[in-house]
């Protein structure tokens, strides 16, 4: 429900929340401060390679810059780096299979439930954790295969 308020409000339009009006606060906050110039909002893309796909919080350009930055909204009560670099890094590569040329960062907001500012983290598209992405990817198909 957060993330539909987001995408509603950043279209003018006011959607009530029961639960997480504190997230969805935190997120007007920090977007009041931002100032994003383009934005392109809950996209899915997919991979027919990899037979994969992922819906992308956020892709920003913010001011002074001409840079495409990956964004993704979190609620949960602790983050999680081992996990949002890899879910980033995916993110990344599926901009990439499908034509968007985003830069090597990528932001991650935990959304504060009491609508405080969010945390921003930052992490960073790389070969190498491509490559970790890559092998976990491969052992997730082969645990998962019917022998």
């Amino acid at each position: 429900n957060v993330h539909q308020a987001i995408d509603a409000h950043e279209e003018c339009i006011h959607i009530s929340l029961d639960k997480g009006k504190g997230y969805f606060d935190s997120f007007v906050k920090w977007s009041n401060l931002v100032d994003i110039h383009s934005q392109l909002r809950s996209i899915r893309f997919y991979c027919d390679v990899l037979k994969i796909t992922g819906e992308i919080d956020l892709i920003a350009k913010f001011p002074g810059s001409d840079e495409l930055i990956l964004v993704d909204f979190k609620t949960c009560a602790q983050k999680d780096d081992k996990f949002w670099k890899m879910q980033g890094q995916f993110y990344h590569y599926l901009c990439k299979q499908n034509g968007i040329e985003v830069s090597d960062r990528f932001l991650f907001l935990k959304l504060d439930k009491d609508g405080g500012m969010p945390k921003i983290y930052e992490y960073h598209a790389s070969p190498s954790l491509l490559n970790v992405c890559m092998s976990a990817y491969i052992c997730y198909k082969y645990l998962n295969s019917v022998a």
